[in-house]
């Protein structure tokens, strides 16, 4: 008799759109442990990205299960539909169609109708895969599309807001001053204007025990990061100052578009000209002139 160890995988991102209910976390769970109960197909582990997007398969728990299918501890890999298990056609043909099966694992998508243990020649997979990744990249389009629209009207669209900075508590798109990081912000404007250059301001940062933006985020947003690598206090460094020193961000502009990621797939991130950059003068109160900006950047030139 067939030892089978079966993970279920589930899946869900802000690029599923409007999904609901249907396509929660907790539903695709009860699905596939009802679907697995009815076929006497026992569960060795169940695997959940939440907040993942689908063309991304460097998911710690997508991860996970890969490690345990190397390890030998599954062989069975359950999803409620394909886009579930990602929406990047490639990618998951070279998993499903011959990662698997050189690793022995069968493959079944409930939605489709799909068992790899009846063949894996099906054209409603490779369609369906095609299909999904081709949403994907409707929907990215169409979000980039409108957070450049949000931009040229001024709207701030980061995460969170830059140091010196916080987001104004009635509307998230807006900026508005905090004034203990904003004192620090004048400070590295004043301080390389006159004369004191990256090494010795580090050096003068951490004497005056003054928190790196990042400690500064932390002690503000005390549960945002779990990992105690961001809590590194007074670690002030030359790049951290540079990237102060260059954002336009304290001359009251909302800049977007200042980086880029180099690819659809590739999501490491690059700077754009500043051509490309969509600029909104007077989208919140500055922090420094533009007599201090003009001179620090003359300075940097030289």
């Amino acid at each position: 008799m067939e030892n089978i160890a079966a993970a279920i995988y589930c899946r869900l991102s802000q690029d599923d759109g409007n999904a609901g209910e249907s396509n929660s976390i907790q539903t695709q769970k009860a699905l596939l442990k009802q679907y697995c109960a009815e076929n006497r197909i026992p569960i060795a582990g169940v695997y959940c990205d939440d907040g993942w997007s689908g063309t991304n398969f460097e998911r710690p728990q997508f991860k996970q299960m890969m490690e345990d299918i190397e390890a030998g501890k599954i062989n069975v890999v359950i999803v409620k539909d394909l886009s579930r298990f990602g929406r990047e056609y490639a990618q998951m043909g070279l998993y499903i169609e011959y990662y698997f099966e050189e690793k022995g694992v069968r493959f079944i998508s409930i939605a489709e109708n799909y068992d790899s243990k009846n063949g894996s020649d099906n054209l409603v997979l490779t369609f369906t895969n095609v299909i999904n990744s081709y949403y994907t990249r409707q929907v990215s389009a169409k979000t980039k599309a409108a957070h450049r629209a949000r931009a040229k009207e001024g709207m701030y669209l980061g995460a969170h807001a830059p140091f010196g900075y916080e987001k104004d508590p009635q509307n998230r798109h807006k900026l508005i001053v905090d004034p203990p990081a904003a004192e620090v912000v004048q400070m590295i404007f004043r301080l390389f204007a006159d004369g004191i250059g990256y090494g010795k301001m580090t050096k003068i940062l951490r004497e005056r025990k003054i928190l790196n933006p990042q400690a500064y985020f932390n002690r503000n947003h005390p549960d945002y990061y779990e990992s105690d690598y961001w809590r590194q206090d007074f670690d002030w460094h030359a790049s951290t100052i540079r990237s102060i020193l260059n954002n336009p961000v304290y001359l009251g502009k909302a800049v977007f578009g200042r980086t880029r990621t180099k690819g659809f797939f590739d999501k490491r991130r690059e700077e754009t000209p500043e051509k490309d950059w969509i600029v909104y003068n007077n989208a919140h109160q500055a922090i420094i002139s533009e007599e201090l900006w003009d001179t620090v950047h003359q300075m940097m030139k030289a």
